[in-house]
């Protein structure tokens, strides 16, 4: 039997869509290739992938704010800000697509 340790992000972003596909959507697979992260932009039920973020989630928990609000005073510095600004940008466009999503354009 593998350890917890053994299941890294890749296996999360690689098998997770296609389980919660065929769970919530039967008939429907996911469209990702084995080892390969799903099509987002060709999924209409799919809202973006984030990355685990799993060095900057210990830092947010402690300093009691979103792993994108983090600064050097929270410990993220060097490689984490970049992290950082990335984390920003991706849940930017997240919240995006769900305004996307829950506001149309045409006001339906």
């Amino acid at each position: 039997m593998k350890s917890a340790g053994a299941f890294s992000g890749k296996w999360q972003a690689t098998r997770w869509p296609g389980a919660h596909r065929r769970s919530t959507s039967p008939g429907r697979t996911c469209e990702a290739s084995e080892g390969a992260p799903p099509d987002v932009a060709g999924d209409t039920y799919c809202l973006g992938l984030l990355k685990h973020y799993h060095s900057l989630v210990p830092l947010g928990q402690e300093a009691r704010k979103p792993v994108f609000f983090l600064r050097s005073a929270d410990g993220a510095i060097g490689a984490h800000q970049r992290a950082v600004r990335e984390a920003y940008g991706h849940f930017e466009a997240l919240a995006r697509r769900l305004l996307e999503v829950i506001e149309p354009a045409d006001g339906t």
